[in-house]
């Protein structure tokens, strides 16, 4: 399973609901310096066979990984394809110790809360921002659409509408760019035009209020860069 980013969900009691079934994969790859905002880079994967990740990747150099030496059971330079690596382990070890499991649920929380905020606003803004599709784990997938090109479905949209809209999250990311505002990345999916997508990670120091400031940021420039009809 590519649990990089949702993986960390499995630590909030109230929302691994949403990686039921992990618990059945053979291997779960995970990235606690994703939701969770370990230092970079902090990954794990998990094998359920035990010994497969040697059996796979082990080379045996006898000039690296003695047999007889001491604690040789805990080298993993011979379970990995680079041998060497940084010790990953110890961050999220040391950021486990410092919050513990409640405090690193309360953060799982928080981001899943802010992105169900952000959806919420999208949602009651009147048309001035729709969504791309509902929110996934904390993504949320949306569109400014400017007063000319309102009201945007993007289920009934010709492709000349989809075209117009695809212009849109360019240049405002680029406004806000060149302002040293939020960088809120964005892409087209299948047949909907380019979208914003954001994503709420780390999120401590982050409050509903500055989701709201950005959506007005946001708006106040599309209204600079396409003036309504």
């Amino acid at each position: 399973i590519d649990g990089a980013w949702g993986g960390s969900a499995l630590l909030s009691p109230s929302r691994r609901g949403v990686m039921a079934g992990a618990d059945r994969a053979d291997s779960l790859a995970w990235n606690p310096h994703k939701m969770l905002g370990a230092p970079l880079q902090c990954s794990v994967l998990l094998a359920a066979e035990a010994g497969l990740l040697q059996r796979t990747n082990g080379l045996r150099a006898a000039y690296l990984f003695q047999p007889d030496k001491n604690f040789t059971e805990h080298d993993l330079g011979d379970k990995t394809i680079q041998c060497g690596r940084r010790a990953d382990a110890a961050k999220l070890w040391l950021m486990w110790k410092a919050h513990g499991d409640e405090g690193l649920a309360a953060r799982v929380d928080r981001c899943f809360a802010l992105a169900e905020h952000f959806q919420q606003r999208v949602e009651a803004s009147g048309g001035k921002f729709v969504l791309a599709f509902p929110r996934a784990c904390t993504n949320v997938g949306f569109w400014y659409v400017p007063a000319a090109m309102r009201p945007f479905d993007p289920a009934s949209a010709d492709e000349a509408q989809k075209r117009a809209l695809a212009r849109v999250a360019p240049r405002i990311k680029d406004a806000m760019q060149r302002r040293g505002d939020a960088m809120i990345g964005f892409q087209p999916l299948g047949d909907l035009p380019n979208f914003f997508r954001i994503v709420f990670a780390s999120s401590d120091s982050l409050a509903p209020a500055d989701i709201d400031a950005l959506l007005e940021r946001m708006e106040a420039i599309g209204e600079e860069l396409f003036p309504g009809a």
